[in-house]
């Protein structure tokens, strides 16, 4: 089980795949998500969102995964913990990452995602320096 730090949420491997997702009511246990039962915005809930944002009955979203619709609803009223890969299948499926899954941490969209991509292929520190100071200047910081 790999993890990223939270200082900057990327790997060379996966880039923003494996976001350490530990916070008081959340944490990671021997490869799981254990999830929260409170009234907050919870895993379950941002799932059942996701689904039906897509149109996706939790049948249609089960098929897709090859499981019992039973356990779709079953992750979407926290009843059950969630296996990582299960949670990166479910980011998969639903178009949007395990961290917003988790947290609710803003999505992001293609194009901060190759601007990620494109720094870490970077390499020397004073060159993603020059390139964080031009994209200060592009932006009037």
């Amino acid at each position: 089980m790999s993890m990223i730090s939270r200082e900057t949420g990327i790997t060379h491997a996966g880039y923003l795949d494996n976001i350490d997702i530990r916070s008081p009511d959340q944490f990671r246990k021997r490869g799981c998500f254990l999830m929260s039962g409170g009234t907050e915005n919870t895993v379950g809930k941002r799932i059942r969102q996701k689904r039906k944002e897509l149109g996706l009955s939790q049948e249609e979203l089960a098929e897709r995964m090859n499981v019992a619709a039973a356990l779709i609803s079953n992750y979407e009223n926290d009843k059950v913990d969630i296996k990582t890969s299960v949670m990166r299948e479910l980011a998969g499926i639903l178009g949007t990452s395990v961290a917003y899954l988790m947290d609710g941490a803003p999505e992001i969209d293609s194009d901060i995602m190759n601007l990620i991509r494109i720094y870490i292929t970077l390499g020397k520190p004073n060159v993603r320096k020059v390139a964080l100071e031009q994209m200060r200047i592009l932006n009037g910081i």
